[in-house]
Parts: C-alpha cells; sequence; structure tokens
C-alpha cells in the first residue's frame, strides 16, 4: 500500500488537543481560570501553549496582568480554530449549514433599547435557531468577534475593525432626564441656573463615560456623581428612585412620567449618539450563513435615528 503523506502542520506539533486547550484559554482569559484552579491542568496548559507557540513559531499570547490576551496571531488562529471546531460539531448534529446556536453581543443599552423593541422580527428572521444575547463592552465584543467566541457584534461605528465585515444598523440616542426637584421652578428651563448637579454615571473609563460628563460640564454643569453602576437599566432606576439626574437612551426616557421628571436639552447632546453596526468574522460567514442574515436582518429593521441624519 501507499504511504500516506502527513501534513506538515501534523508533523510540527499542531495537534487537535493542543488547539482545543488554545481555544479554552482564549475564551477563560487566562490557564488559571481555564484550569478551574487545578494545578496539573495548569501544567497542561502551560505545556501545550508551549508547544503549539513552538510548532507554528509565534507567540499566540501577551501577558496583562493576571490575563493572557491573544496577540494578532493568536486571534486570527482562534477565529480559525473556533470555526474548525464549530464545523465539527454542525457535522455531528447533521447541520453543517446551520447552526444550533448564534451567539449576538452587544452593549446593554443596545440590546435593551434597539434589539429587544424588534425581538419577534429577529426570532422569525432564524427560524428554530436558538440565539444567545451576551452584554459586553465594546472591545470585548470586537475581540470576542475576531475570535468566535460570538457570531455576531454590534458595536459602535468607529470601532468597527478592517478585518472584520460590518452592516450599518442604525443609532442610539441618548436623552438627559432630570428630577424637577432638582430644578429652578421644576422646569427643563432651569438647567441654566443650575450649577452643580447630583449624577448617577456609568461605571468605568469608556468612551460613553467619559463623554457624558465631558457634556456637563461644557455647558456649565459641574457634575457631582453620587453612584456608578456598569447597568444602565440601574441607572435608569436610580433616577426614578433617587434624586439623581442622568443621561439615558432616549426611549427609556419617554416613559419616565413628565410630571416628576424633565427632559432637558442641552448643547452637543446629540454626539452622544451612536451609529452603530453589526460585524461578523468573513471567514465564519461562508460555513455559518444564518449569521450573516440575521446581521442583515438587525440592519434592515433598526432604522437609523432621525437625530443622527440631520
Amino acid at each position: 500500500m501507499p504511504s500516506k503523506i502527513k501534513s506538515p502542520l501534523a508533523q510540527s506539533g499542531v495537534t487537535i488537543e493542543r488547539l482545543k486547550s488554545f481555544c479554552e484559554i482564549v475564551t477563560a482569559g487566562s490557564m488559571v481560570a481555564a484550569a478551574a484552579g487545578d494545578p496539573d491542568k495548569q501544567s497542561h496548559y502551560s505545556r501545550q501553549i508551549k508547544d503549539l507557540e513552538a510548532a507554528l513559531d509565534t507567540k499566540l499570547f501577551t501577558k496583562v496582568g493576571k490575563f493572557l490576551r491573544p496577540t494578532e496571531q493568536g486571534k486570527q488562529l482562534a477565529a480559525l480554530t473556533n470555526l474548525y471546531f464549530a464545523g465539527l460539531q454542525d457535522m455531528q448534529r447533521g447541520t453543517i449549514m446551520s447552526r444550533p446556536l448564534l451567539r449576538l453581543a452587544a452593549g446593554e443599552g443596545v440590546l435593551r433599547w434597539l434589539v429587544f423593541p424588534h425581538l419577534s422580527e429577529i426570532l422569525a428572521a432564524v427560524d428554530q435557531q436558538l440565539i444567545e444575547f451576551v452584554t459586553s463592552t465594546t472591545g470585548d465584543v470586537i475581540e470576542g468577534v475576531r475570535t468566535g467566541k460570538f457570531e455576531l457584534g454590534i458595536v459602535r461605528e468607529d470601532a468597527v475593525e478592517e478585518s472584520l465585515a460590518s452592516i450599518g444598523s442604525g443609532a442610539l440616542d441618548y436623552a438627559f432626564v432630570v428630577p424637577r426637584d432638582l430644578l429652578p421652578g421644576r422646569s427643563a428651563a432651569g438647567i441654566e441656573q443650575v450649577k452643580r448637579l447630583p449624577v448617577a454615571a456609568i461605571t468605568g473609563g469608556g468612551q460613553f463615560a467619559r463623554n457624558s460628563l465631558d457634556l456637563l460640564k461644557r455647558n456649565g454643569i459641574e457634575p457631582v456623581i453620587r453612584l456608578r453602576t456598569q447597568s444602565l437599566s440601574l441607572v435608569i432606576e436610580a433616577v426614578r428612585t433617587a434624586s439623581v439626574a442622568a443621561f439615558v437612551p432616549e426611549p427609556a426616557a419617554r416613559d419616565f412620567p413628565q410630571d416628576h421628571f424633565a427632559v432637558v436639552e442641552l448643547e452637543g447632546l446629540n454626539r452622544l449618539g451612536r451609529r452603530l453596526h453589526v460585524v461578523y468574522e468573513p471567514a465564519a460567514s461562508a460555513l455559518r450563513p444564518v449569521a450573516r442574515a440575521l446581521g442583515s436582518k438587525i440592519a434592515q429593521i433598526c432604522r437609523p435615528s432621525k437625530k443622527l441624519e440631520e
């Protein structure tokens, strides 16, 4: 019998087991987390990655504090490898062109006030597919899509990377809601007399958190931060139940009782609005066209904001 020709990758030590270990570490963020505290498994992961990096002659991770972040080559390998494993799973289920799970990641505000109002249309567009919605930061959404952790992501326009395919999907505007008890004369016009104002803010140093506080200062208002939270829903609840003001998604602002709360106009407020894009990994969409179809549907039903079109 003729001898089989071995793949150069197989000869070099690129094995399915090592690729699987690599993907588990990318998903967990560190060897410690992937090993779930098991020192033997952690040592096993360390050897696997060392051998894989030697086989590919490239560095796959960089250490950032206690975490391991994939390098550019690592991100490319993760995307291809996750796609490969997903394809194997689909073949086992007999659904190579239609995966039973689609993962879509975006910020909480985008999911709650842009996507979920159209949820029935979205579910109808993918028939019996299971969709997992994940709230995440912009940076994590981009990295997750690149590495195959998420099939789709929704991010602001200026965060889209060239390596990803994208489809414009409308925008999300914000409003500034103030309890009338904090306004002179209980009127929105009273904001011109306000020099200091207690506010609820989003945790972290993200673009929205920075820009919203800067906007108040440019309007001559010194924000006095009374609380911070990662959740926009909790920010809204804080405005409802405590004497604080906050920037909230425009659709949420309409739900505040007008006799107790005022939606205040500020110069430059429209700059907080975000043009949004659905992003996906181009190579992955060839195997999972249903993901691209879902992205196109979201782009279709989430119409652009009039405020950002003007």
